[in-house]
């Protein structure tokens, strides 16, 4: 029925040549569409597992510095427990991170 539609004898040659090529264009815009919404979705995947990753050298920071300080040297284990608590926290709920540690 479209097709029909489409190529009737009342639409000019002109008309009959603008049609393809404008198919082509709202093609290429939906996949444009397409590609920018995979790409963000993919950004944020590899910021939760950056988060991911920097949890886990936190931990063992966090670990180095315990044992440190039970051998009597000083760290900062407790600046580096208040960025891994901040850390946990903006993974579950979402929320801003800090980025500066010890």
């Amino acid at each position: 029925m479209f097709l029909r539609t489409l190529f009737r004898p009342t639409l000019t040659l002109m008309s009959k040549l603008l049609v393809g090529p404008a198919i082509i264009v709202v093609v290429i815009g939906v996949l444009a569409g397409y590609a920018a919404v995979s790409l963000n979705i993919q950004s944020d995947n590899a910021s939760v597992v950056g988060l991911v990753g920097r949890q886990r050298m936190l931990i063992e920071r966090l670990a180095k510095e315990h044992i440190l300080a039970a051998e009597g040297y000083e760290t900062e284990y407790q600046e580096t427990a208040l960025v891994l608590d901040d850390s946990f926290t903006a993974l579950l709920e979402g929320g801003a991170i800090r980025t500066e540690v010890g």
